[in-house]
């Protein structure tokens, strides 16, 4: 197992309980009505928020951009976290230090987001990979 562990290592595949992965997400968080509330400054803050969740969660921070009205997060993963927990927790720590940090976010009521975001999943495994992982465990 140690070959096949720094085999799939050397693919930027990780490990976790004998479980190879490289699972990455795009998800879009829209403030509540698109308003434009969002500053460079405050998007430098929820990215710091994000980074933080990530690592929490054994997770990795791929992307992170936006604009006044929303912010475009792209992230991995390993298979043990909840999609849907993540998200909840980035919403919420986001909103939170956001409306710590600057006043003036309370003015806007309750809610910074949209109740709603979207989620999907980035690429496909190449075969390849699927192959060698195969191979290297006799089959």
């Amino acid at each position: 197992m140690d070959n096949i562990g720094s085999d799939m290592k050397n693919q930027h595949y990780s490990n976790e309980n004998n479980c190879f992965f490289d699972i990455s997400y795009k998800m879009v968080l829209v403030t509540k009505g698109r308003q434009s509330t969002l500053s460079r400054e405050m998007h430098r803050v929820a990215k710091h928020v994000t980074l933080e969740r990530c690592r929490a969660r054994n997770g990795d921070l791929l992307e992170f951009s936006g604009a006044e009205d929303h912010l475009e997060i792209s992230f991995s993963l390993p298979p043990s976290e909840a999609v849907s927990s993540f998200a909840n927790a980035v919403k919420t720590s986001i909103s939170r230090r956001l409306r710590r940090d600057f006043p003036e976010l309370k003015l806007l009521g309750a809610g910074l987001w949209a109740p709603s975001y979207f989620v999907a999943s980035l690429g496909n495994p190449p075969e390849a990979a699927i192959q060698h992982y195969l191979q290297s465990e006799g089959g």
